[in-house]
């Protein structure tokens, strides 16, 4: 688990899960390179993103559905309820 540093307030709040450190890596790269992204967090297994969703509230989640330890969709399952995003569209 990473916590990389780079903050705005403006910034769209970026968490990544993914055991992979070769991707991981790379799309981290990416993100640093895009203006007003800021990467929250890395989590590599099932316990430690669901944790880190709740720490960190990130806007968008770039989520493995394959991990070693736990899998995307039980990430989805343990996201806590209250932070939970809401319905745009209604």
């Amino acid at each position: 688990m990473t916590e990389p540093a780079k903050s705005s307030a403006s910034a769209l709040r970026i968490m990544l899960v993914e055991d992979s450190a070769v991707l991981a890596s790379h799309v981290t790269e990416l993100i640093d390179k895009l203006p007003d992204m800021q990467l929250t967090g890395i989590a590599d297994n099932q316990k430690d993103a669901i944790q880190m969703l709740a720490d960190t509230l990130p806007q968008v989640l770039i989520l493995d559905l394959q991990l070693r330890e736990g899998n995307g969709f039980g990430v989805l399952r343990g996201w806590p309820v209250w932070i939970r995003p809401q319905k745009w569209w209604s």
